[in-house]
C-alpha cells in the first residue's frame, strides 16, 4: 500500500512539475511576444472587417443589422470575429489570448501523445519545440493566423488522440471525439480552404480501419459512433451559423462566396477564353467584354468594373490582378444597388443580391453551352482555367514553397517600418475590441518612447532572431530530410508486418497535412496570388508534429534494438 501510494505521489508530483514548466515557458513566450504591439490597420477586407464583425457581435447584432449587410458580411469564415468577441468578453487582450489558445493547444498535443512517450520528461521538451514556433511569435495584425496554426495543431491532436485511444481501450475517446468535432468546427469556419486538413484526417481514419481488421476484436458500432460524431458536429455548426444568417437576413448560407449563387456568377467569368492571357490575371478586360454582351445581369456592373472603382483595384498594373478581382467584383455589386449598406431608405432584400448572382451565373453558363461564349472547365469555382505554363511551374514552385516551409524563411522579426494605418476612429475601434496597446502610425512618434523600452525591445528582437535563426532555421530542414525518409519507409515495412507503430501512424498523418497544404499553396501561387506567407501559416506547426513524430519512432526503433542487443548478450 505504501509502495503504490509513493508511486502516485511521485507521478502527481512530476505532473505538478511539469504544469510548473509548462506556465513559466508560456508567460516567457507571451512576454517576449509582447514586443510587437497590435498594428491597427484600416483594411477593409481583412483587419478592419473582422473588427467590425467582432463589434457587431458584441452589440448583439450578429454580423450586423439587416440595413448593415454589405459586400463583407459573409465574406469570410466568421469564426474569427467571434473569438474577438469572445476575447474582449473574457477581458484578454487579443494577442494574448491568442498566445493562450496556440499554449492550450500545445498542451492538448502532448497530453494526446503521452500514452507513446515512456520518459514523460520528454513531453516537456516537445511542448517547447512546438510552442515556440516562430512564426507564432511575431504576428501583430488582426489576421486569421493568430489562431489558425492553434486550431491545427488542435485538429490533428484531437484526431491523434480519438485514433490512438479508440485502438487501445485504454482512456476516454469520446472525449477525443467531441473535442475533434468542435476544433474542427472552428477550423472550418476560420479559412475558406479548410479542406487541406482532410487528408491527414483521412489516414487516421484507415489507420483506425486497418487496426480494426488486423485484430478483429473491436465492436464496430462503437468506433462508428466515436468517428461519426465530429462530422454531425460540423455539420450542425454549418447550420447554426446558416440558420443565424437566415434569421438575421433571409439567406440561409454559413458563407456566401461558397453560396451556389456566387459560385456559378464567379467561377462564369474564370472559365471564358480569351485570344490574351497573363498569369495573376484570371479575368481580363478582354473576358469581362465578352461577358458583358451575353449577361445583362454583368452589364450592370460595368460601370463599376470599368469606371474609377476598377481602376483603384487595378492600380499602375496593366489588369485589375487575381487577388484583388474578387473583391472588386463584390464591391461592383455593391455599387450597382445590391447589398442593403448604405441603403436603408429603402433596402434591397438581401435574397435579390443572391438572385442576382444566380441569374448572371445563369447566363454565363446559357452563353457557355450555346457556343456564344468559348468556356474551360475549371478545377474549381476559385481557381483559373489549367494553362500549360502552369504545368511547367508546378514541380519548382512545390519545391521553393516546400523549402520555404522547411527552412522557416522569409521571418521578419525586425518588423521595420510597419505602423498602423487608419484614422482616429479606426485606432479606437481597434483599441476598444482587442483591449490592445495599439502600435503608432508612424515613426517620429515611435522615437519619442524611453531608452529602456527601446533597449528592452532590442533584446527581446534578438531574442526572437536566435530562437529561428539558431534552431529552427537551421535544424529543422535536417531532421526534416531524415524522417521524410524514415517514416514512409517505416510506414510500408509496418503495414507489410500488420504491426504499426502510433509514432509512424502520427508522423504518416502529419506529413499528409503538409503534403496537401503545399499542394493547395502551390495551386494558388501559380494561378492567383504571388505571396502565400498567411496560407502557409498552419503548415509550420504541422511540420513540427512531423519531425515530433519522427523523433518518437526512432526512439522506439532504437530502445527497441537496445532490448535485442541485452536479451542477446544475457543468452
Amino acid at each position: 500500500m505504501e509502495q503504490s501510494s509513493e508511486k502516485y505521489f511521485s507521478i502527481s508530483r512530476s505532473m505538478v512539475y511539469l504544469a510548473i514548466a509548462i506556465i513559466i515557458t508560456t508567460y516567457y513566450k507571451i512576454w517576449l511576444s509582447d514586443v510587437y504591439l497590435l498594428r491597427a490597420v484600416f483594411a477593409p477586407h481583412d483587419d478592419n472587417h473582422f473588427i467590425t464583425l467582432a463589434s457587431y457581435i458584441l452589440n448583439g447584432d450578429w454580423l450586423g443589422r439587416y440595413d448593415q449587410y454589405s459586400q463583407y458580411t459573409l465574406m469570410k469564415g466568421v469564426f474569427y470575429p467571434i473569438w474577438i468577441a469572445m476575447s474582449n468578453i473574457a477581458g484578454i487582450p487579443l494577442l494574448t489570448a491568442q498566445q493562450l489558445l496556440y499554449a492550450l493547444a500545445c498542451v492538448v498535443f502532448i497530453i494526446a501523445i503521452s500514452p507513446d512517450v515512456k520518459h514523460k520528461g520528454w513531453l516537456f521538451v516537445i511542448y517547447l519545440f512546438l510552442l515556440f514556433n516562430p512564426f507564432t511569435i511575431i504576428v501583430d495584425r488582426v489576421f486569421r493566423l493568430g489562431i489558425y496554426p492553434a486550431l491545427t495543431i488542435l485538429v490533428i491532436a484531437s484526431a491523434y488522440g480519438l485514433y490512438a485511444r479508440t485502438l487501445s481501450g485504454k482512456g476516454k475517446p469520446f472525449l477525443w471525439s467531441l473535442l475533434l468535432g468542435f476544433s474542427l468546427s472552428a477550423f472550418w469556419h476560420t479559412r475558406e480552404e479548410a479542406i487541406w486538413i482532410i487528408p491527414s484526417l483521412l489516414v487516421l481514419l484507415f489507420f483506425t480501419l486497418y487496426g480494426v481488421w488486423v485484430n478483429r476484436g473491436y465492436k464496430l458500432r462503437r468506433i462508428a459512433v466515436l468517428y461519426v460524431t465530429p462530422v454531425i458536429l460540423v455539420w450542425f455548426s454549418t447550420l447554426i451559423l446558416a440558420t443565424l444568417n437566415w434569421q438575421s437576413y433571409g439567406v440561409f448560407t454559413p458563407l456566401e462566396i461558397h453560396s451556389s449563387e456566387f459560385e456559378s456568377a464567379y467561377s462564369g467569368l474564370l472559365r471564358i477564353k480569351t485570344n490574351s492571357w497573363r498569369r495573376f490575371y484570371p479575368v481580363v478586360k478582354e473576358a469581362r467584354i465578352k461577358a458583358y454582351a451575353v449577361s445583362p445581369a454583368f452589364q450592370e456592373l460595368r460601370p463599376y468594373l470599368e469606371g474609377n472603382l476598377g481602376k483603384q483595384w487595378q492600380g499602375h498594373r496593366v489588369d485589375i490582378p487575381a487577388a484583388f478581382f474578387i473583391w472588386a467584383f463584390r464591391d461592383a455589386v455593391q455599387r450597382a444597388g445590391y447589398y442593403n449598406f448604405s441603403q436603408s431608405k429603402n433596402p434591397k432584400t438581401i435574397k435579390q443580391t443572391f438572385e442576382f448572382y444566380e441569374r448572371m451565373g445563369g447566363e454565363l453558363k446559357k452563353a457557355c453551352n450555346s457556343g456564344r461564349l468559348e468556356c474551360a472547365s475549371l478545377l474549381s469555382p476559385f481557381v483559373p482555367p489549367w494553362h500549360k505554363e502552369f504545368t511547367k511551374l508546378l514541380i519548382p514552385t512545390f519545391y521553393d514553397n516546400l523549402k520555404r516551409l522547411v527552412t522557416f524563411d522569409k521571418f521578419d522579426y525586425k518588423k521595420e517600418g510597419q505602423f498602423s494605418a487608419g484614422w482616429f476612429r479606426t485606432f479606437q475601434l481597434f483599441e476598444t475590441v482587442t483591449n490592445e496597446k495599439i502600435e503608432v502610425d508612424r515613426g517620429s512618434i515611435q522615437a519619442l518612447r524611453p531608452e529602456f523600452y527601446k533597449k528592452n525591445s532590442e533584446k527581446k528582437k534578438r531574442t526572437i532572431r536566435n530562437i529561428w535563426n539558431n534552431f529552427y532555421r537551421h535544424l529543422v530542414p535536417w531532421f526534416f530530410i531524415l524522417f521524410i525518409f524514415l517514416i514512409p519507409a517505416r510506414g510500408i515495412y509496418e503495414l507489410i508486418k500488420c504491426k504499426v507503430r502510433p509514432a509512424t501512424v502520427l508522423g504518416l498523418s502529419a506529413l499528409a497535412a503538409i503534403l496537401s497544404n503545399m499542394i493547395i499553396v502551390t495551386l494558388i501561387q501559380i494561378t492567383s496570388y504571388s505571396e502565400i506567407g498567411r496560407a502557409m501559416s498552419p503548415g509550420y506547426p504541422v511540420l513540427l508534429i512531423f519531425i515530433i513524430a519522427g523523433f518518437m519512432l526512432l526512439s522506439e526503433l532504437v530502445g527497441g534494438w537496445r532490448s535485442k542487443k541485452n536479451a542477446i548478450s544475457q543468452r
